[in-house]
């Protein structure tokens, strides 16, 4: 238990908890800082921690379920197993460009087992008629990307992890993103040469905290496919595809929430929505990305 009602900082001993396997009550004061993608601990108030301990002790299958989602949790996300590399990453990467410029864009893109997609979205990207960019790949495949020399001549860094979940994996880019805006874009699509150039002019003519872009595709409203584009929602859905966002604005925000998990459906438009709270993020149909259409026989891709 963890009744805790003020102070600073993360408690570390619910880590300890948490790997241990133990099932935990704690306040939301005593879980502060501490972000999971599955409930890994009850949390409770003054008025009723005892009857939710009591509650706790008197169902073990509960008790059991919680203790192994909190072990789980603290494996997937805070052992150093995890931390370090992608510090370590981050560290090299900074110490490497001490003195540079920081560019002005810096593209996060995750893959999962699409590498080929992966190789003609990097030489779409090296076709960018704005070279003010750094590109951040988050791979979440079982082997590593085969043409990797593709980004050969540009500022790409390939990060792979077996963490599954794309807001994850778009979480892990920003953290080593060096750019003044994060654009992220899916594994899948294609951007037109003039993406990062109108985007760059949008940013530059206005305050606003980001962009949401226009992504087209085909097959809309055929029952078959998969067609990914926000056309007609506009504003409302902030689509991954194409969406950018200040790197100041994306870490006050705390980036997308883990708690929509390995399968998520809608934490882009939660980020979006979030976003907006600190100012405007416009729709600008000339930032546009093609998004092919995927078929719906595809598992990944199904209905259901």
């Amino acid at each position: 238990i963890n009744p805790m009602f003020s102070g600073s900082g993360t408690n570390i001993k619910m880590l300890d908890y948490m790997a241990a396997g133990l099932p935990i009550v704690s306040t939301a004061m005593g879980a502060r800082g501490l972000e999971t993608s599955e409930q890994a601990f009850l949390e409770s108030t003054a008025e009723r921690f005892t009857a939710d301990v009591s509650a706790l002790v008197d169902d073990p299958p509960r008790a059991r379920s919680l203790g192994v989602s909190a072990r789980k949790q603290a494996a997937m996300f805070y052992s150093w197993e995890r931390l370090s590399p992608e510090l370590g990453a981050l560290v090299k990467r900074w110490h490497a460009r001490l003195g540079a410029r920081r560019p002005l864009f810096s593209v996060v893109i995750p893959t999962y087992e699409r590498h080929t997609l992966l190789s003609r979205l990097v030489s779409n990207l090296n076709a960018q008629t704005c070279r003010d960019f750094e590109t951040i790949v988050v791979d979440q495949s079982a082997r590593p990307w085969p043409d990797e020399q593709i980004g050969e001549g540009s500022d790409l860094l390939y990060h792979r992890t077996d963490v599954r979940g794309p807001g994850f994996a778009r979480n892990s880019g920003a953290k080593l993103a060096r750019g003044k805006a994060i654009a992220f874009i899916d594994d899948d699509c294609e951007p037109l040469p003039d993406w990062l150039e109108n985007a760059a002019k949008r940013f530059q003519n206005g305050d606003i905290m980001g962009i949401e872009g226009f992504v087209a595709s085909e097959h809309k409203g055929e029952s078959e496919w998969r067609a990914v584009t926000n056309e007609g929602f506009e504003g409302l859905g902030f689509m991954t595809a194409n969406l950018f966002l200040l790197a100041e604005v994306f870490h006050a925000i705390n980036g997308f929430d883990m708690a929509f998990g390995d399968m998520p459906f809608r934490e882009d438009t939660d980020l979006g929505w979030r976003a907006q709270q600190l100012g405007a993020i416009p729709f600008c149909r000339e930032v546009r990305v093609n998004h092919p259409p995927q078929p719906r026989a595809l598992p990944r891709e199904s209905l259901e």
